[in-house]
């Protein structure tokens, strides 16, 4: 009796031995399956990032060509863009307010 209740056990420990294999493989599959996607993730995140930095160095360099552009037109007005009443005597000045008021009522 005694060798038939061990061949039994040694059975039953044989089928558990082949189950767990078997989940350990299944695992292992969807390790990898998973560490492929997140390889795949990462190479797409990276792609985008890589993409977006040119992107951004491509505006950086039209808002320094613009900036240069802004200087050069400075340069050649004296060095303000727009003038402003504050900035002293200007040959376009705004009437006084009563004739600002006939011209406002002109139109």
């Amino acid at each position: 009796m005694d060798s038939s209740i061990q061949s039994r056990k040694c059975f039953s420990l044989a089928r558990a031995n082949e189950s767990l294999k078997s989940e350990v493989t299944q695992l292992k599959q969807i390790h990898s399956t998973q560490r492929l996607q997140l390889e795949q993730a990462n190479n797409d995140i990276q792609n985008r990032l890589q993409a977006r930095e040119a992107s951004n160095a491509e505006l950086m360099k039209k808002i320094k060509d613009q900036e240069r552009i802004i200087d050069q037109f400075r340069q050649m007005h004296g060095g303000t863009a727009l003038p402003t009443q504050s900035t002293g005597p200007i040959s376009h000045q705004i009437p006084p307010s009563g004739s600002a008021g006939r011209l406002g009522a002109d139109r």
